[in-house]
């Protein structure tokens, strides 16, 4: 069975506005249990700005596979990195998400990158998001770049678009793809979805998932929370559809 965790960043209305925190997701670690999900991949600002958060999510045993990090290998100051080291040690994530900042040197980059990855356990690791608005946003800089670094160097793929995309990314990526995150948001459609599924199955990718959106998540502060979080159930069912 796939291993499908919920992103903290699904239930925060302030992801992309003040980032003020308004959701404890130990609150919510019953319900995101109970609805099947396996962990979190956890925002690190609901952990490292808001105190006692961390034992909170800690006392209830709920895994956190992935630890969801904000250092930009740029200009991050050397205490932000060892919060995250601190609490990616205490959690046992297996991973770590990162992108690097939007402009900068990328050999300058990978030394800091490196160094962070010192401050982690050996058998944690590091994933780029490879995101838009980053200096790896080009996907064939970012494989070339990746297949430079150790083993535990991978990549996330955002694995919703047409099914001929999400294979050549596949293609390109090769064994650095170890971990997907999946979405609903609009315009995509629930056939689309489907079909990268399928894709994925037929690949028989075998790494971890993060829902990471859902459909009502394109306008955070207007949506309604138990409206997506029962988008996110009603996502994650056909994720076991097809990926179990």
């Amino acid at each position: 069975m796939a291993e499908v965790c919920l992103s903290t960043v699904l239930l925060e209305k302030n992801r992309w506005g003040s980032k003020v925190c308004c959701v404890c997701p130990s609150a919510w670690v019953p319900r995101v249990r109970q609805a099947g999900f396996d962990g979190y991949e956890l925002w690190e600002n609901h952990v490292l700005c808001q105190p006692g958060e961390l034992d909170a999510i800690l006392a209830t045993g709920f895994p956190v596979p992935i630890f969801n990090t904000y250092v930009n290998f740029k200009d991050s100051p050397p205490e932000h990195y060892q919060a995250v080291a601190d609490c990616v040690r205490r959690l046992g994530c297996r991973a770590v998400k990162y992108n690097f900042a939007a402009s900068g040197n990328i050999e300058q980059s990978r030394v800091a990158l490196l160094d962070f990855a010192a401050l982690l356990p050996d058998t944690c690791e590091l994933l780029c998001e490879c995101h838009a608005n980053t200096i790896l946003e080009d996907q064939p800089t970012a494989a070339a770049f990746l297949a430079t670094l150790p083993e535990r160097f991978g990549v996330i793929l955002h694995a919703i678009d047409t099914p001929e995309t999400v294979a050549s990314l596949f293609d390109l990526f090769g064994g650095r793809v170890r971990h997907l995150h999946l979405q609903t948001m609009q315009p995509l459609q629930a056939e689309c979805f489907e079909a990268c599924l399928a894709l994925i199955r037929k690949r028989g990718f075998a790494g971890g998932i993060s829902l990471e959106f859902t459909r009502t998540s394109q306008y955070p502060l207007e949506e309604d929370l138990e409206q997506a979080f029962a988008a996110a159930t009603q996502d994650l069912a056909i994720i076991r559809k097809y990926l179990g």
